[in-house]
């Protein structure tokens, strides 16, 4: 049974590790490039109480953009102050300038401290530009902050419509931003 139990747990590890993507977009260029998105699924689901008591749910998702073409991209993400509304729960979404890495993946909240940086920033509007060179990949974290909690599980992401990033957090679209 002691065996069994082992190889149990072994493969749903394996399995809970491969799941590193919760959606993987694929934009083709004029060139015949691309440029990869890829979303995780979310860590978090915690509170969050701010200096003035008051307590928040968070989720921590991450997004890779790689950028398969041969000329340098500009990602801006901006996102709005009043953000998505998942009825009845809306979000407000941040974008911290720190960089998410791989060495990140396994830790908790994805390595973000969601404290310190909502200590800091929450009530801000929130935005990151940087720009990635060919054949390089740029990792960033979000944060959705709620009022209220969810019920059921939070899906989030970015894709490109045109040039425009759209992140939808479970079937809320909001417009982020730029990729050109």
């Amino acid at each position: 049974m002691k065996h069994v139990s082992f190889l149990f747990i072994l493969l749903l590890s394996n399995i809970l590790i491969g799941q590193e993507f919760h959606t993987e977009y694929h934009y083709p260029t004029n060139a015949g490039e691309s440029i990869l998105i890829q979303n995780s699924y979310p860590k978090g689901g915690l509170d969050y109480t701010d200096a003035y008591g008051k307590t928040y749910a968070y989720f921590v998702f991450w997004t890779q953009v790689t950028n398969k073409t041969s000329k340098p991209l500009q990602l801006s993400v901006d996102f709005p102050l009043e953000t998505s509304s998942v009825n009845p729960t809306y979000f407000q979404l941040y974008v911290p300038e720190i960089s998410m890495t791989l060495e990140n993946i396994q830790k908790f909240d994805y390595g973000l401290d969601v404290s310190a940086y909502l200590n800091q920033q929450l009530g801000q509007k929130s935005d990151k530009v940087t720009h990635i060179a060919p054949g390089k990949t740029s990792m960033f974290y979000v944060v959705a902050l709620s009022e209220e909690r969810i019920s059921g599980v939070a899906r989030a992401g970015f894709q490109l419509e045109g040039k425009q990033l759209v992140y939808t957090i479970n079937t809320q679209k909001t417009n982020s931003g730029t990729l050109q």
